[in-house]
């Protein structure tokens, strides 16, 4: 059957928040389940400074990798964006 871009964008994106989903509950259970476990889609900072919002979160742990400067120029740090603007 032909589908079209649209069906085939919608399907990626609910399979991609299904994994997304599901890693993170592992990991919060290998955490001993002291987090809540959310996924959006959009701007990640953005979709971060959201969720913290509207969850009165108290803290919020991401993780980090090595960049070189000009990827630092180039590619906004989420971490940089969520010091500035977090809610907690």
């Amino acid at each position: 059957p032909h589908r079209s871009a649209a069906d085939l964008l919608d399907n990626l994106q609910k399979t991609a928040t299904e994994e997304a989903k599901r890693i993170a509950t592992q990991t919060n259970t290998e955490l001993g389940n002291t987090a809540s476990v959310e996924v959006g889609m959009g701007d990640p900072a953005r979709v971060i400074c959201e969720h913290a919002a509207n969850d009165h979160a108290d803290i919020i742990v991401i993780g980090s990798h090595d960049k070189s400067f000009w990827e630092r120029i180039m590619d906004p740090s989420v971490g940089r964006y969520l010091i500035n603007n977090a809610p907690c």
